[in-house]
């Protein structure tokens, strides 16, 4: 098996603002504390030890219950426990809760959190660094997380959806199942061990998190995954006081404005945040929540209506109620654990570079940011047409039209370009303007006119040549645009669209630990890996 590390800018897959911060430039980085290096990780440890508040035995505590619905290995109840001690420290990942897990990125990004940990470990013998990965299961956009893709096979989980997703039943998930069964038989592998796994979860459980919960943790256990459901009265009943602070003064809007504006002077602003950035959960439904012009707070479905006292009362008895949104929810994970870094996607880690300041105003350290590794699997058959057509890695990035033309050009029997002869073109009707300029001045309308016309004749018959050698070519065209369309599905990129069952049923477990052997989260590239 061979790898290649493609530059990360060469690839096409990050925004602006994600690749200034990878190269640390200034525009970028002044929306963080820390830049995006292993080094740094000294001072990370200083600040987040010297800022932690949290009760450890309470976090430990509620995490040892979340896990009562099911048993788990050894090195996570360790882990676990090791959040007890005060040189022990997190490394944080996040995602809703979704349909078998999803795209492949969901994988990438638990990796991420599990090697940062381990590296980090063998360079800080003295201290304890444990993996986490934080279910946001009080998501409510059921439409994101009700399907995945499988070789291409799209898998639903038909059902209505309101509400927080982890609370939602598992019901109907046994359709999907089956579903997953018809597009895997036949294939030889590991597909009879996963989903076995699926039936496990989806069968054993009632809800919807506590499924993700088991299946993530018979995935990830062995690394020391430990997974924490951020929807519990406990926890939230320790970062109370920011939600009523966020609801009766509008914190949030208040103290990133400044951020906001300097950010939108270079970039494009991920996520702007509302008046109020606090959701009103109950069992059935998730409404943000409003300030009328009477003072009073109001659900947005006006059926909840509170006067601030009964706001108070009501965020002190049932805190469990309340939910951050995406512009509060960084600080709540941060609140809680004692972490040193948060492992995301490039439009994960552009809302959180808006946050730093709502992290200073409530003194909460702010975390580093690590982009997660972006990985693309070539297989056998992909790679022989790589080389049959003498294609470089980073010739896969480019657009499927661009990729065949190139080709085309490459391969034509005769010369396909008219650049000489539009360059002659030019050229002449330059030696005609000057003329045409010293007979009558209002003549040099009517010569460029012509020569715009002639022009465009041009390129309309180099495009009837290019279109020509394509049919010469029909075969080789219909390959490439089969291996464009194979390793980025629906036109993005493999691990957006494409589960890892695809891999899983080719590797088994091995599939882990390529990961885990492979991917360097401060490595700044992208991976390719071949088979």
């Amino acid at each position: 098996m061979d790898t290649f590390q493609l530059d990360l800018d060469k690839s096409g897959c990050c925004s602006s603002l994600i690749e200034d911060y990878n190269n640390n430039k200034e525009t970028a980085t002044q929306f963080v504390k820390y830049p995006f290096a292993f080094e740094q990780f000294e001072q990370v440890i200083r600040d987040k030890a010297e800022s932690y508040k949290m009760d450890r035995a309470l976090l430990a505590k509620v995490i040892h219950e979340q896990y009562q619905h099911h048993e788990t290995l050894q090195a996570v109840k360790d882990n676990i426990e090791l959040l007890r001690q005060a040189n022990t420290f997190t490394i944080t990942t996040a995602h809703q809760p979704i349909l078998f897990t999803g795209p492949l990125f969901f994988i990438y990004k638990i990796m991420g959190a599990i090697n940062t940990a381990a590296m980090l470990r063998e360079q800080y013998p003295d201290s304890h660094f444990v993996p986490v990965f934080w279910m946001g299961s009080e998501d409510h956009d059921f439409e994101e997380i009700n399907h995945t893709y499988v070789y291409g096979n799209p898998v639903y989980w038909q059902r209505d959806g309101n509400g927080a997703v982890g609370r939602m039943s598992t019901e109907g998930i046994d359709h999907s199942i089956s579903d997953l069964e018809d597009i895997l038989k036949n294939r030889d592998g590991g597909a009879d061990q996963i989903l076995e796994l699926f039936k496990e979860a989806y069968n054993k459980f009632e809800r919807f998190d506590q499924a993700t919960h088991y299946l993530v943790d018979r995935l990830f256990s062995r690394f020391g995954l430990v997974i924490i459901i951020g929807d519990d009265a406990r926890l939230k009943d320790r970062y109370k006081d920011i939600m009523e602070d966020e609801i009766l003064n509008q914190r949030v809007q208040q103290v990133t404005e400044s951020t906001l504006a300097k950010m939108e002077d270079h970039y494009k602003v991920q996520a702007n945040p509302r008046d109020i950035n606090v959701f009103y959960l109950t069992e059935d439904n998730r409404e943000r929540l409003v300030m009328n012009d009477d003072g009073t707070i109001q659900t947005a479905d006006k059926t909840c209506t509170f006067s601030q006292h009964q706001l108070k009362e009501e965020i002190a008895a049932h805190p469990e109620r309340f939910s951050p949104n995406v512009m509060l929810r960084p600080l709540y994970q941060d609140t809680l654990l004692p972490n040193l870094a948060y492992v995301g996607g490039g439009g994960e880690l552009s809302y959180w570079m808006e946050q730093r300041p709502v992290f200073e105003h409530y003194g909460v350290n702010y975390p580093m940011l690590i982009l997660r590794n972006s990985v693309l699997w070539l297989d056998k058959g992909s790679r022989k047409k790589l080389n049959k057509f003498w294609l470089k890695e980073e010739d896969l990035f480019r657009d499927e039209d661009q990729l065949i033309n190139s080709y085309i050009e490459k391969h034509a029997r005769d010369e396909i370009s008219l650049s000489e002869e539009k360059k002659e073109l030019e050229e002449l009707y330059n030696s005609i303007l000057s003329r045409a300029e010293g007979i009558d001045v209002t003549l040099k309308k009517t010569v460029l006119g012509e020569q715009q016309k002639q022009l465009k004749a041009l390129d309309k018959l180099e495009g009837k040549l290019l279109k020509a050698e394509k049919n010469k070519h029909d075969e080789a065209v219909n390959q490439l645009r089969h291996l464009k369309q194979k390793l980025f599905p629906q036109g993005e990129l493999q691990e957006r669209v494409e589960n890892f069952l695809s891999q899983y049923i080719i590797h088994g477990d091995a599939f882990f630990t390529i990961l885990q052997e492979q991917l360097d989260p401060f490595q700044k590239s992208f991976l390719i890996i071949k088979k």
